[in-house]
């Protein structure tokens, strides 16, 4: 998805800036439209701080131009890791 590859580098830079941020995973369906973000942290604490602090509000915000319709947050664990032997 070229348009989510583009709009989260340019958007999503200030989420490495927030204690505990791990990364972040953009899924989309060409298909239908529907996607998908996945980010990931150090803590559950670290987490919700950012939700808290508003700092989640405004990632939103960012992307009401891509988005078409309203959002909805859930909230998982990570149960298993396992990095794929052909990782560089």
């Amino acid at each position: 998805m070229p348009l989510a590859r583009t709009s989260c580098s340019r958007r999503c830079s200030t989420a490495e800036q927030q204690k505990g941020f791990k990364g972040f995973y953009v899924l989309g369906d060409r298909k239908t439209g529907k996607g998908l973000t996945i980010s990931l942290w150090e803590t559950e604490a670290d987490m919700t701080a950012g939700e808290t602090s508003g700092f989640y509000q405004q990632q939103i915000a960012k992307f009401k131009d891509v988005v078409g319709g309203p959002t909805v947050r859930e909230a998982c664990e990570v149960g298993e890791e396992q990095p794929s032997s052909m990782a560089t």
